[in-house]
């Protein structure tokens, strides 16, 4: 398979794992919650000299996702999103997988349950399975010795 299938493959796993995250918990990328939604789904697009792009389910506007030090016009889901965004251009780019798509940070870290999208639980679960199951997040395994759980990456 050449380069540019194997990126257009990548793609349209991240594009599922978007609709996923569209579908669960708050629902980001998912323009079912707004007034007037101009897309039902945000989605990653691979133009064909290999850049992608970004469009917003809410102003319809396409967005350069490779400045790295300079804000991304039209960008309105924070931070937390652009950088998942950021790290899923790369995995279309260049394969690297992701260690986790939706964090669970110590409480001392994030006071809210360490749950950094406010996804809870279970939607967060849903989430980084799906990552998984699409190739996209390395599979991990989890130990608990005592109070302590380790968690080591495969990949």
């Amino acid at each position: 398979m050449n380069d540019m299938k194997l990126r257009q493959d990548r793609l349209k796993r991240c594009n599922g794992l978007i609709q996923t995250i569209a579908s669960v918990g708050r629902k980001f990328f998912g323009g079912a919650d707004y007034s007037r939604p101009v897309l039902p789904v945000a989605f990653l697009e691979l133009d064909r000299r290999g850049r992608v792009y970004f469009h917003d389910e809410y102003t319809g506007r396409r967005i350069y996702t490779h400045w790295k030090h300079k804000p991304w016009n039209g960008w309105n889901h924070g931070g937390g999103m652009q950088n998942l965004i950021a790290k899923l251009r790369d995995y279309i780019l260049h394969g690297r997988q992701l260690a986790v798509v939706n964090p669970t940070y110590p409480k001392w870290f994030n006071p809210d349950g360490g749950d950094m999208w406010g996804y809870g639980p279970e939607a967060t679960a849903i989430v980084n399975e799906k990552a998984r199951e699409l190739g996209i997040m390395k599979a991990q395994i989890r130990a608990r010795v005592g109070q302590v759980e380790a968690v080591e990456v495969i990949g």
